[in-house]
């Protein structure tokens, strides 16, 4: 049997390629609805971060994946690949229907342990609440509902924004201007920190406690 000269190449990429399964599959599902960190898919698929790292670089290095400023991309040059693993991969181990039960099971005991009963009011009547004791504008009131959306999804407490166009990845096409963000410093609703992953921008604690003492009382209104 005669061999190509390319023939080293393609079956060390048949082998990587048999080797995405289970988790490394589950992981490629998620991310190619959007980028996030390694502590975000650790909690959707609740799995330790270390061996989500673990993945996550061993993706990287078959090509399937990129990471820009903590967050993991697909490599878009590789989604025909991505997608046929995915499909040869269907029926594996971390099959559809379990993710799902584990992913809302984690994120209904991350609600109560955290916030309690702040799962009772939506994003959109948290954020309206919110306006009517700050008389916040519209353009301030897309950034607390981006904030309050990507704690409500990912359970994590801040986005990461290096720049304008960081805002579109949280589902603000509009990026907010600098006096929307002052203002929001100035009525002591978020809070702005910069450290090695980059600018961090989230809802002060004394916001999630009152809008937690609000879901207690919608939830005793429910119990009434």
């Amino acid at each position: 049997m005669s061999l190509n000269h390319n023939s080293s190449i393609s079956t060390t990429t048949t082998v990587c390629w048999g080797r995405v399964r289970g988790l490394s599959v589950e992981i490629l599902k998620i991310l190619k609805e959007g980028g996030l960190t390694s502590n975000m898919i650790g909690n959707i698929l609740n799995v330790e971060g270390v061996m989500v790292r673990q993945y996550l670089y061993r993706l990287r290095r078959y090509g399937l994946l990129v990471v820009k400023d903590y967050f993991w991309h697909i490599n878009e040059d590789m989604l025909n690949i991505i997608n046929k693993i995915i499909e040869n991969n269907k029926y594996n181990i971390y099959r559809e229907s379990n993710r799902r039960v584990t992913e809302e099971k984690q994120k209904s005991n991350r609600r109560v342990t955290e916030i309690g009963n702040f799962a009772y009011i939506n994003v959109e009547e948290k954020a309206s609440f919110l306006c009517g004791k700050y008389g916040l504008s519209d353009s301030e009131r897309a950034v607390v509902v981006v904030l309050l959306d990507w704690y409500r999804r990912y359970g994590s407490k801040y986005i990461v924004v290096n720049d304008v166009n960081s805002w579109s990845k949280y589902g603000l096409d509009n990026p907010p201007s600098k006096d929307t963000i002052t203002n929001l410093l100035c009525k002591n609703i978020i809070y702005i920190y910069r450290d090695k992953i980059g600018v961090k921008i989230g809802l002060k604690s004394h916001i999630y406690n009152m809008l937690e003492a609000g879901g207690n009382a919608v939830q005793a209104r429910h119990m009434a």
